[in-house]
């Protein structure tokens, strides 16, 4: 499986020629899919007419945006014009983190349906200077719905140049509200905590060339100690020219670990884990040696075992 900061890892390409209207018959026919399946919350959805989501992406480099296109099958859309609170109506948040340090930074959460807008924690955020600097002047969106199919249709601005071989914090959420229940949220990346509170909480974008081709790297964590809340949970995958372009390898419970990579050298190492509470560090474990670096070029299969 893949993961990135919380366990989700998205490829894109470049488009061009985009216009957001919410119809999507401009999007290129052969981009791939991706599920939003995760219940993050709630108790799952009512049926296979209700809350089925999915989300597809491109990026233009010459204009400096990012596109991303959703859409939902919803047998119950609720909206609440005079009534924004969240508990009251279908709505959905993009969680975007276009910094991707490593020493992690603010999520920028932009609620939105079709009659009210906000971005989640700004203020009680705007310690981190993406968060308080964002707003809607840097978003397009357009929402359209047929039958019981709504389109979100994205364009937002990034700043800094968009070129193969970013890495840009990227999570999304639906919240589906029916009339005779509560709220079930679907995410596309994996569940547990507030997603726009951390940004080690959600998945990532890889922006790469037209046609580019990726690498499959696979391999074990060997650990001394028993597996289990002593282990590392991942494993990480640092550009060595760009330490902020980094991904994260999910560890099972046997040590094992899979993702995709550009082609590229990489510096791999286990960083801090959080989860359950509680954080796992290096230096709670005594480390046998370095991992050495590892390069990997188009379309390789490579198997690396990992020794802490």
């Amino acid at each position: 499986f893949l993961n990135a900061n919380n366990g989700a890892i998205a490829y894109i390409y470049p488009i061009s020629n985009i216009e957001i209207d919410g119809k999507l018959d401009d999007w290129p026919a052969e981009m791939e899919i991706y599920k939003m399946q995760t219940v993050h919350y709630g108790d799952g959805l009512d049926g296979p007419e209700d809350g089925l989501a999915s989300w597809r992406g491109g990026y233009d480099a010459a204009s400096g945006h990012l596109y991303i296109a959703v859409t939902m099958t919803d047998d119950d859309y609720v909206k609440t014009p005079d009534d924004s609170h969240f508990t009251t109506h279908d709505f959905q948040v993009l969680y975007l983190d276009p910094l991707h340090s490593p020493e992690g930074g603010g999520v920028i959460a932009y609620e939105v349906d079709e009659h009210h807008r906000k971005i989640v924690e700004q203020e009680g955020l705007s310690f981190y200077p993406q968060v308080k600097d964002a707003s809607f002047e840097q978003v397009e969106l357009a929402i359209e719905r047929v039958g019981n199919i709504v389109t979100y249709e994205w364009k937002i601005e990034i700043a800094s140049p968009l070129k193969a071989g970013r890495m840009i914090g990227f999570d999304y959420g639906v919240f589906d509200k029916d009339t005779d229940q509560d709220h079930v949220m679907i995410t596309w990346g994996s569940p547990g905590g507030e997603k726009f509170m951390n940004s080690n909480l959600i998945g990532d974008i890889v922006l790469l060339e037209s046609n580019q081709a990726i690498s499959s790297v696979e391999g074990t964590l060997e650990w001394q100690g028993e597996a289990g809340n002593d282990w590392p949970w991942t494993v990480r995958f640092s550009d060595t020219n760009n330490p902020n372009t980094f991904t994260n390898a999910s560890i099972d419970s046997l040590g094992r670990y899979s993702l995709k990579l550009p082609p590229g050298t990489y510096k791999v190492t286990i960083p801090p884990s959080w989860r359950s509470g509680s954080w796992f560090e290096m230096d709670r474990i005594e480390s046998t040696g370095d991992i050495p670096n590892l390069t990997v070029a188009d379309g390789q299969t490579i198997k690396m075992d990992a020794i802490g």
